[in-house]
């Protein structure tokens, strides 16, 4: 056996695509992305809705992409957590691409924000839902918004400000010069 064969040999295993948390990481995450099987649900005509994903993280920007289909799509930007329910496997990203219907609320209501102030952000979770329908592919979507709301870029590292010891606390502010 070589130096190299030994030296591979003692190394430890990691897969390849996972990041610190243990999640797989994806340039793009979606229903797709991540493995969900909404077909599923037009096969079982019986089950009204099939959970199939859950999306959390949080949007900072709009991307503009070209779809497979050569139309313009849209996605959201920023770090999020995708899981898929049948697997259990999870997934990170920093583009999330939401299906048709449920996308537009989410664009929206980041573009609103957005004009007020650039440096906003949107909160979100969700469960996403494949359910039978008459539509060519047999099945649709539905979600149930879990959480969503303006995020405080600064709420977090202000918190383990707050919680950290033998870190002096700011002075407080001088009071402005009269003019």
């Amino acid at each position: 056996m070589s130096d190299t064969e030994t030296k591979q040999e003692n190394r430890p295993e990691v897969a390849p695509a996972e990041n610190v948390h243990g999640a797989n990481m994806l340039t793009k995450m979606s229903v797709k992305t991540i493995k969900c099987k909404p077909k599923m649900a037009a096969a079982d005509l019986d089950n009204k809705q099939l959970w199939i994903a859950r999306f959390t993280g949080i949007a900072r920007g709009i991307k503009e992409a070209i779809g497979n289909d050569g139309d313009t799509v849209y996605g959201l930007t920023g770090n999020f957590k995708g899981r898929n329910i049948e697997t259990g496997d999870e997934f990170t990203s920093g583009v999330l691409y939401l299906p048709s219907g449920i996308q537009e609320s989410y664009l929206e209501q980041l573009d609103t924000l957005l004009q007020k102030d650039k440096n906003s952000s949107l909160i979100l979770g969700l469960d996403v839902y494949a359910e039978p329908s008459a539509s060519k592919a047999g099945y649709g979507y539905s979600a149930r918004q879990l959480i969503q709301g303006e995020a405080d870029p600064f709420a977090e590292v202000n918190a383990l400000l707050s919680a950290a010891k033998d870190i002096p606390a700011l002075p407080a502010p001088k009071p402005a010069k009269a003019k």
